[in-house]
């Protein structure tokens, strides 16, 4: 199932969703979480991007 913001999304003239922030933040958060699963950053470097994104 497919939203109608999606399924005719007109790249020509977008019109951005209201929630379009708590879509960016919600990606941005599990990148950042996915690094320290992986042992790329550690806990406080990932604390220290949350709260410059704050």
């Amino acid at each position: 199932m497919y939203s109608e913001e999606t399924k005719y999304f007109d790249f020509n003239a977008p019109k951005m969703s209201k929630h379009l922030w708590m879509y960016e933040g919600t990606t941005e958060y599990f990148a950042n979480l996915f690094q320290i699963h992986q042992g790329l950053i550690d806990e406080v470097n990932f604390y220290e991007r949350l709260i410059g994104k704050v």
